[in-house]
């Protein structure tokens, strides 16, 4: 029988998984060519006399521009009053924002993010032509990161604080400085296409980090929490795991909780619950067919699925993104190494809210029989199979009579795949063959379809 796997959810292991993260990352690396065109970095605020000139972008309320350059973001009034300023959630795009500079904060200094992941091949542009990413890499204001197919980039912040840029996404980063007062990070990320997910430490007074689109901003003071924007469909979306977040949208705005998602498009903003995680339907026990197949229990109401290969239960380090629809509820890897691989799987609803996931620690043990066939001989008869798979097979053959449940033959030990038995009197025969095999000192069984045989 196979000893079942059971590993914690949330348990890191990277020692096990060290030894095979360069294999996979070759065998799951896609070859990207990225034509975007390149975008250049964004006017910031100058100071001119005795007022900061802020030029208005897509997403500024006054609200946040108060927090980011007043001494007393309470004062905000009379910025309004100075500039006229009717509504201060609908700022006009594009026109200068006076402020007086006695009223600003001491000036911020600008800092760095790390790259401290890559999958694939990621494109980053600062201030030229784009070129890849590189492992310790330092981005800054403006920054534009790039990731096509199957490709992946995590950024740390100084704080703690990390960004995950899953494949297919372009996002710029227009603010990363620290508060000339506290220290206190200020960042603003602008997403342009696709998704990122940010585990924000938290903000100390001065700071903030949100997360823009060109339809809304969600700003956060610590949390967990994942934002996407389709550009050809005009809608972004923000899923809360942790914490809370301020969506702003063209006036509309809502605090969105865990558990819950808000959708922004031309129809306004809508917080619905994010959809329930899926399950795998082995529970996560062993993989050992010849594809690496992995079935997920339907959720109602799901439209598709997501599945990633990451480097360990903390699912930070993405080796491949995969998605499926409700319909056909499986992924494929394919040849998948044997070894250990963790899996996170989540349910994307009609509105393409995605879940929170659910983490598996699995143990790939490729273990397949094949060409099983029963052939009489002077005296008796030979039973012969064959089976695929990395590491050296055990075999165990069973022989009984149709009907009963005491076998005639049990025989274990064997390596060369076949077992041979005396002369077998007229009747109807069961037989049936278990291959085991041992990677990472795990004991996986398979066994054989049941076999029937005819003695005439």
């Amino acid at each position: 029988m196979t000893t079942p796997i059971v590993r914690p959810a949330r348990s890191t292991s990277p020692l096990r998984y060290a030894g095979q993260l360069c294999a996979l990352a070759v065998w799951a690396a896609a070859a990207i060519t990225l034509t975007a065109p390149v975008l250049t970095a964004p006017a910031f605020a100058q100071a001119n006399g005795d007022m900061l000139r802020h030029v208005i972008r897509p997403g500024d309320t006054l609200s946040e521009l108060s927090q980011r350059f007043l001494q007393r973001p309470s004062e905000w009034p009379r910025i309004a009053t100075l500039n006229r300023i009717a509504d201060p959630r609908r700022l006009p795009v594009g026109e200068t924002l006076l402020i007086p500079v006695e009223m600003l904060k001491k000036p911020s200094r600008p800092v760095s993010a790390s790259v401290a992941g890559i999958q694939g091949r990621v494109m980053v542009t600062t201030g030229g032509d784009p070129a890849p990413a590189r492992m310790n890499q330092t981005l800054g204001e403006g920054a534009l990161i790039e990731t096509g197919p199957n490709a992946h980039l995590r950024l740390v912040l100084t704080d703690g604080s990390a960004v995950a840029v899953p494949s297919n996404t372009r996002i710029r980063i227009d603010r990363l400085r620290a508060d000339g007062d506290t220290g206190a990070l200020d960042r603003i990320f602008t997403l342009l296409q696709g998704r990122v997910e940010s585990r924000v430490s938290p903000v100390g007074r001065g700071g903030g980090y949100s997360v823009r689109t060109p339809v809304s901003v969600s700003a956060v003071r610590g949390t967990d929490f994942r934002s996407a924007y389709d550009e050809t469909e005009g809608k972004a979306r923000t899923e809360v795991l942790e914490g809370g977040v301020a969506v702003d949208a063209g006036g509309a705005s809502n605090v969105v909780a865990p558990g819950y998602g808000a959708v922004v498009s031309a129809a306004g903003l809508v917080v619905r619950p994010l959809p329930p995680a899926p399950y795998l339907a082995s529970g996560g026990a062993p993989v050992t067919g010849e594809d690496a197949l992995f079935d997920v229990v339907p959720v109602e109401g799901a439209a598709a699925y997501r599945l990633r290969l990451v480097g360990d239960t903390s699912a930070r380090d993405v080796l491949l993104e995969a998605e499926t629809s409700a319909s056909q509820a499986r992924f494929s890897l394919g040849d998948l190494p044997d070894g250990f691989h963790v899996v996170a799987i989540s349910t994307v609803s009609g509105d393409g809210l995605e879940s929170a996931r659910s983490v598996y620690d699995i143990l790939r043990v490729r273990n397949v029989l094949r060409d099983l066939s029963a052939v009489p001989t002077p005296g008796g008869w030979t039973f012969t199979w064959s089976s695929d798979g990395t590491a050296t097979p055990r075999y165990t053959f069973v022989l009984s009579r149709r009907g009963e449940s005491e076998p005639l033959v049990a025989t274990s030990g064997l390596t060369d795949g076949a077992a041979s038995v005396p002369a077998l009197r007229r009747g109807s025969y069961e037989w049936r063959v278990r291959s085991s095999r041992t990677v990472l000192g795990q004991l996986v069984d398979v066994w054989s379809p049941v076999q029937t045989l005819t003695v005439p």
